[in-house]
Formats: C-alpha cells, sequence, structure tokens
C-alpha cells in the first residue's frame, strides 16, 4: 500500500490492498487509526501472491482517489494535512501466520502539481 500526506511517523493517510482482494483507507492522527472505508477489489484486479499491481492515490486538497490499475476504486473527502511525506506500506493481517510479510514495491513514483 502507500501513505500520503505523513508530516509526522503517527500521522498520515494509508491505502492498502490486501492479498485476498479487498482494500483500505484508514486515517492515523496522534498514533490513533480510523477506518475511513474498505471494500472488495474488482474481479479483474487479481491481489494473489506473485502479481503485480499498479497503486495510484490522487490528492487534491481534501480529496483522495484510490485507483488500481488504471481503473478508479474509490474518492474520499478526507480531513487530512496539508502536506507530509509519502511513501509505501506493508501490513501483516492479525490472522495470517506468523511468517515475514514480503511485499515487492518497485517503479515508485511522484508528481506534483504546480
Amino acid at each position: 500500500g502507500l501513505v500520503v500526506r505523513q508530516p509526522d511517523p503517527e500521522t498520515f493517510l494509508a491505502f492498502v490492498l490486501t492479498s485476498g482482494g479487498k482494500y483500505f483507507i484508514s486515517k492515523r492522527a496522534n498514533g490513533v487509526t480510523t477506518p475511513i472505508t474498505s471494500g472488495e477489489l474488482p474481479a479483474s484486479i487479481v491481489t494473489s501472491v506473485g502479481k503485480t499491481n499498479t497503486i495510484k492515490i490522487s490528492c487534491v486538497d481534501k480529496y483522495f482517489a484510490l485507483a488500481v490499475n488504471n481503473q478508479l476504486i474509490d474518492i474520499r473527502e478526507i480531513d487530512a494535512p496539508a502536506e507530509g511525506d509519502v511513501g509505501v506500506i506493508a501490513i501483516r493481517s492479525k490472522n495470517e501466520s506468523s511468517e515475514p510479510t514480503r511485499v515487492r514495491f518497485d517503479n515508485f513514483k511522484l508528481w506534483t502539481r504546480r
């Protein structure tokens, strides 16, 4: 997944895909995580082990759009910091085995509007 608008380690928005075909958008503020939304990804997006997907987060003011493989998944208005760092995130579900989570990220690109 991706994190955006991270002014400090305890404040950010997270956009996460699961290997089970779901997505989650959450907000972390002052160390407290609040779910924003979640749902099923379309069947055309394959998230099983070994599959590659392109994740795009568009951030314009308080509006955030999640797209996967150029397919719009969700758009939300979220009260979030106006600026901050961006990065990648990998999370292991509490229901998964104790084996380490392995995720490969490559070709990370960032565009800013002028």
